[in-house]
């Protein structure tokens, strides 16, 4: 069992991403990309499903029926991933395209080659002998998944309703540059950010976020050709009846961040409470189903810590009563960036369903992945000739970031996991229709 314990998989899954990234874009970059979501998905499995098995030997646990089935199907992901890199290799040589080196080649192929080799280790020492049957089987699903998802062009009609009902403003495709009163409100979208993430007060907390939805707002009409109606801020507004609640039950002693026991509020009480906070985070974040009407995600980053925060610090018996609505709702923006093509949205909905695990490595991950999800919302100010490799390189990180938040996720919602995953898969199959 000492495998299951030690290994993370995790320095490979960087070697398998780095890997990815030396793709060009086309057909042989999403046949990686899909093989490293594979190897993700096995991996943070195998990481989850050794803590259940720990007790018992390996060769135990493959006896056994139901814990042999995990180790091979989880194998069979491992093996899957490794091959597909290799395979999109391949695609590429027979293709003869150009933009590839050959230092790339090679190092993508060493890396391949070790994680294969790595992987044939674990399933010989797990004793899982369907484990390639599997890879052969989960591959053959996921081709002919592909080919019924070309044929239903279901996408064309999210995009239809996505563009046509929920979008109501054009936003410029690039910001204008500031001018006059702009600096002002910049100021204070900044000062607004850094007390929503450092601020040991809870009132800072609030008032921050506040401040950062007006000025968000007024920057976003100002500079980039967002709604006239203040539709962040009315999102935001939630926030004073819950701090004039907790105010009012807790008294001046129960603001306290680093302290958050001091606040007498029951699992009733924070139950009611929780839904003002998220209904403010979730616009910061610009998650569906007001995508359209915020600044795109670049605030998901603040949105994040806000529910992280006051969710973890303050509301935590909410937080897990709330938990099952609010992940679905975060697979939904998930699905909806997949289909429509954005994936700041995408990005921002997984970091959404890994923070409401409410488990530190899942948490640790979100942070990184709202991060992402804002960069690349703001990738079209990037200088046009670096666009193209900032956002490879960018879409590398969010598949990091996802392997890193995935076994929290799997920990706590199982299925809905499962189906966010499929939803990145379908992201790359859309991009390589493109």
């Amino acid at each position: 069992m000492a495998i299951l314990e030690s290994l993370t998989l995790f320095q490979v899954l960087l070697g398998l991403g780095v890997a990815v990234l030396l793709f060009p874009r086309g057909r042989p970059a999403a046949v990686a990309a899909e093989g490293m979501l594979a190897f993700a998905l096995g991996g943070a499995a195998l990481q989850v499903g050794a803590r259940a098995m720990a007790p018992m030997p390996v060769a135990l646990a493959a006896q056994l029926e139901a814990l042999g089935s995990f180790l091979a199907i989880t194998n069979g992901l491992l093996l899957l991933g490794p091959c597909a890199v290799l395979v999109g290799l391949g695609l590429h040589r027979r293709s003869g395209a150009q933009g590839f080196p050959v230092a790339g080649q090679v190092l993508a192929a060493l890396v391949g080659l070790t994680a294969l080799l790595l992987t044939t280790w674990i399933v010989v020492a797990t004793e899982s002998s369907w484990a390639f049957a599997w890879a052969a089987i989960i591959a053959g699903a996921t081709v002919a998944c592909f080919q019924v998802g070309k044929l239903s062009r279901f996408g064309l009609v999210i995009r239809y309703v996505d563009l046509h009902w929920m979008v109501w403003t054009h936003w410029h495709h690039r910001l204008l540059a500031p001018r006059g009163q702009d600096v002002w409100w910049i100021l204070v979208l900044v000062g607004g950010a850094v007390a929503v993430m450092v601020s040991p007060h809870l009132g800072y907390v609030v008032v921050g976020a506040l401040a950062v939805a007006a000025a968000g707002h007024a920057l976003a009409y100002r500079l980039w050709g967002g709604p006239r109606f203040p539709v962040l801020p009315l999102l935001a507004a939630p926030l004073i009846p819950f701090a004039i609640d907790v105010y009012q039950r807790a008294g001046a002693g129960g603001w306290s961040m680093n302290n958050p026991g001091l606040a007498p509020l029951t699992a009733e009480i924070e139950i009611g409470l929780l839904p003002l906070v998220a209904v403010a985070a979730w616009g910061l974040a610009g998650l569906w189903p007001v995508h359209g009407l915020v600044p795109r995600g670049v605030l998901a980053p603040v949105g994040g810590m806000l529910l992280a925060r006051i969710g973890s610090g303050f509301l935590p018996a909410g937080l897990f009563y709330w938990q099952p609505l609010l992940s679905p709702l975060a697979l939904v923006s998930i699905w909806w960036g997949a289909l429509t093509g954005r994936r700041s949205l995408l990005v921002a909905g997984w970091g959404f369903q890994a923070l409401v695990s409410d488990l530190p490595m899942g948490s640790r991950g979100a942070y990184f992945l709202l991060a992402v999800s804002a960069a690349l919302a703001l990738l079209p100010m990037v200088p046009e000739r670096w666009v193209a490799p900032a956002g490879k390189v960018l879409i590398g990180l969010a598949v990091v970031g996802i392997a890193w938040s995935l076994p929290a996720m799997l920990q706590t919602q199982l299925v809905y996991s499962l189906l966010a995953v499929v939803a990145v898969a379908v992201a790359v199959w859309r991009r390589r229709e493109e």
